[in-house]
């Protein structure tokens, strides 16, 4: 849902800036930004670089992709803030010459926007198609799918009639190295 929304906020600023890109091309005059712009764009970029750590360190704590996507979600913002802050100083400090730096920076982030949201898209999908779990899991020969918290030892699998013993000794192993991955 986040890396969706993320897509649709970016196709939104690229469009805005590729059109006002376009229209000072062919002459016309774009409006330069204010200084609240400005001040606005750097309190962002502290606020919201601050809450993409303090939310990554959360996630680590809570193993929760969950709150690592939204801690993703802080950091575009905060990026998204660098190169708005960049391109609206340039409008603001270069003159009206250089006031189409606000929407070509505004294309950069989106483009940054795209960059992060289909990053956050693609470990979503993996998840809801249960992707296999990292080389170092897979060498143990551990049949176990990945849940969003933690590895999980595909139990049916596993156990099978005709081979009881070393059937439950594997489901014995899968189980020690669920424990170490939940560590």
């Amino acid at each position: 849902v986040v890396s969706m929304s993320l897509l649709v906020v970016a196709a939104g600023i690229l469009y805005s800036g590729v059109m006002k890109i376009v229209a000072w091309a062919n002459g016309a005059q774009l409006e330069a930004p204010g200084m609240l712009a400005l001040w606005a764009a750097l309190l962002s970029i502290v606020l919201k670089e601050a809450t993409f750590r303090y939310s990554m360190v959360k996630a680590h704590q809570l193993n929760s992709q969950a709150v690592e996507a939204n801690a993703w979600h802080h950091r575009s913002d905060a990026m998204s803030s660098v190169g708005t802050a960049i391109g609206i100083g340039g409008a603001i400090f270069l003159g009206e010459r250089w006031t189409v730096l606000d929407p070509v920076a505004s294309v950069i982030v989106g483009l940054f926007i795209v960059k992060v949201s289909l990053e956050l898209l693609w470990v979503g999908i993996g998840d809801l198609m249960e992707q296999s779990l990292p080389d170092e899991v897979e060498a143990d020969r551990c049949l176990a799918c990945r849940t969003p918290m933690n590895c999980a030892p595909d139990a049916s699998a596993i156990i099978m009639p005709s081979n009881c013993i070393s059937s439950w000794m594997v489901t014995s192993h899968c189980a020690k190295h669920t424990k170490r991955l939940r560590k």
